[in-house]
């Protein structure tokens, strides 16, 4: 019963949000008699959305997250990050980046939001390519719907630029149209974080923090990609291999981090 109330409290304050932005004093005042009607509180101070993300204790419900944008890391040139107000995407490393989404929806991630990809028509799609010459980090949890090939970032045709994916449950990193595949597999809808570098000399896989593998790559040529970068998607050759699963916290650097500064991340 006292959970019935609660429900019909929180929906008649999302109702008052709502009206309070008309500025209908009759309405907001029959609404608040309502509430107070069922032993609710109206205090002006406390919105619908704040009543909306609790639950009849008063704990924050699963789901909510703190919309505030996140500052700048240090040499990023993609840093995503999830408005949930506006419900899009940002690049906080270039924020006047208007990124493309096609059928991506924003989920409740590992500790904030995560992005949703169904594996057979959703992505993002960068104004253009991040074009990296040399030295470079990708870091990034991903939480895997299948092993099969998924493409999770991309850009440059026959990825002579800088892409990964997924193949078998094994990351394949590429780096001037050549491939390094991660020795130890990863596990299907399990949070799972990976990072790619390479500093001009050897080109790195780690996985949860942890080296899987690595080549030593003196000068491989990164081309500049006439096409923009995709996440969730070869940006080659559109409409084929979709990422299925969850993305948080994809950043990109134009530095090559050692394996302790990537540990920092993962902790945070």
């Amino acid at each position: 019963m006292e959970k019935d109330k609660q429900a019909g409290i929180t929906k008649l304050k999302l109702r008052l949000d709502a009206v309070r932005k008309t500025g209908n004093a009759e309405n907001i005042k029959q609404i608040e008699d309502m509430i107070a009607e069922l032993g609710g509180e109206t205090d002006a101070s406390e919105t619908a959305t704040d009543a909306s993300t609790k639950n009849t204790e008063g704990q924050d419900v699963a789901g909510k997250t703190d919309s505030k944008p996140p500052k700048k890391i240090p040499n990023a040139v993609l840093q995503l990050f999830i408005d949930e107000s506006a419900k899009n995407v940002v690049n906080i490393a270039k924020p006047s980046d208007k990124i493309k989404n096609v059928d991506c929806d924003f989920v409740k991630g590992r500790k904030g939001m995560a992005i949703s990809l169904n594996g057979m028509s959703s992505y993002l799609e960068l104004p253009k390519s991040l074009s990296i010459k040399k030295n470079v980090t990708i870091m990034l949890w991903v939480k895997l719907k299948r092993g099969r090939l998924n493409w999770i970032i991309s850009e440059g045709e026959n990825n002579k630029a800088i892409s990964l994916a997924i193949n078998d449950s094994t990351f394949i990193y590429f780096l001037a149209g050549e491939q390094l595949t991660s020795k130890n597999p990863v596990e299907v809808d399990s949070w799972t974080h990976i990072a790619a570098t390479w500093d001009g000399k050897t080109q790195i896989i780690y996985i949860n923090g942890v080296e899987s593998n690595r080549v030593e790559k003196t000068s491989p040529t990164l081309n500049t990609p006439t096409n923009p970068l995709n996440v969730g998607r070869e940006a080659y050759d559109k409409g084929r291999n979709y990422f299925g699963g969850l993305i948080e916290d994809l950043v990109v650097l134009d530095k090559a981090l050692p394996a302790e500064e990537i540990k920092k991340f993962i902790e945070k």
